[in-house]
C-alpha cells in the first residue's frame, strides 16, 4: 500500500501511548501535540514548539528526504499542510520509548507503528524529538522521522539503524570512510540489501548521523558485523565517535 508524503509526514504526530517512568512532563507535550495534529489545531500545534530559527523537521523514506530548518520555514508549511485538511481516523502503537535528559534539553526516540483505520497495513517509523525547557515550558526544537516500511519492497527484511554523533575533532572524512567500510561489505554479504546514511542539520541534536542497513536475515547481519571492513569501520569510530544507539527491527 502506498502513502502519500504528506499523510506520512501527518501520521508521525498521531499517537498517545508513550510510557517512560518520571518523564511525564515531556510525554504530555507529545499527547498535546497528537490532539492538536490529529483535530487539525494549528494554533495549538505551533505553540508547542519553540519558534525559534534553530527548530527544524526532518522525514526521510527511500526515495525522498523532506526538510524545514527554523520556525519561519516550518510555521508557513505546516501551516497550509492544516488549512482545510479532516481529522485523522488512524490506530498507531509506539515501542521502545527511550528518554535521555540533560539540563535543559530532552532526547526522545521511539518506534512508531500507525495505520489508517480506513486502509490496510502499517506504517514502521523510528522518530526522535528534541525538546528545549524555556520560560514557558518544555517546547518541542526538532523532529526527526524515518519511514523503514518505504525501505521494504518485500517480504521481511531486518533493519539495523545507527544513531551516531561525533567528538569535534572528527573530520567529515572520517565519517565518509566509516559509511564507505560499511557500505563495501555489500559485495561479500549478499543479505546486505542496503546501505544509506542521513545527516542531521540540527546543530542541538545529540546525533548527527543517522546510518540504515537492511539485511534478510539475522545471519546476514552477523556476516557483516564480523566482515574485517566493519571492524575497520568500527575501529575509526572509536577513534573519533562519541554517542551511538542501535536499533534492531524486523519489518
Amino acid at each position: 500500500m502506498k502513502y502519500s508524503l504528506l499523510i506520512l509526514i501527518s501520521l508521525l504526530f498521531l499517537g498517545t501511548n508513550l510510557s517512560a517512568q518520571g518523564n511525564e512532563d515531556l510525554l504530555n507535550i507529545l499527547k498535546k501535540e497528537t490532539e492538536a495534529f490529529a483535530n487539525a489545531d494549528f494554533e495549538t500545534w505551533k505553540s508547542l514548539w519553540c519558534q525559534t530559527e534553530n527548530d527544524y523537521f526532518s522525514y526521510a523514506e527511500q526515495n525522498n528526504v523532506f526538510v524545514v530548518k527554523g520556525w519561519s520555514a516550518i510555521d508557513q508549511t505546516f501551516k497550509a499542510a492544516f488549512q482545510g485538511r479532516k481529522k485523522y481516523d488512524v490506530s498507531f502503537r509506539r515501542e521502545n520509548v527511550k528518554v535521555e535528559r540533560d539540563g535543559k534539553l530532552a532526547f526522545i526516540v521511539f518506534d512508531q507503528y500507525d495505520k489508517l483505520n480506513d486502509a490496510n497495513g502499517e506504517v514502521h517509523k523510528t522518530e526522535t524529538r528534541i525538546m528545549k525547557k524555556t520560560k514557558a515550558g518544555w517546547k518541542i526544537l526538532s523532529t526527526e522521522v524515518v519511514n523503514l516500511s518505504s525501505y521494504e519492497k518485500s517480504g521481511k527484511a531486518l533493519y539495523h539503524i545507527l544513531l551516531a554523533s561525533f567528538k569535534p575533532e572528527a573530520k567529515d572524512s572520517d565519517v565518509q570512510y566509516i559509511f564507505d567500510k560499511f557500505n563495501s561489505v555489500r559485495a561479500d554479504v549478499e543479505g546486505m540489501k542496503s546501505c544509506t546514511m542521513l545527516k542531521n542539520g540540527d546543530p542541538a541534536s545529540p546525533f548527527q548521523y543517522t546510518f540504515i542497513m537492511t539485511f534478510s536475515s539475522a545471519e546476514a547481519l552477523a556476516q557483516y558485523e564480523a566482515h574485517a571492513a566493519h571492524k575497520a569501520a568500527v575501529d575509526r569510530w572509536i577513534a573519533v565517535g562519541d554517542k551511538v544507539t542501535v536499533v534492531d527491527s524486523w519489518k
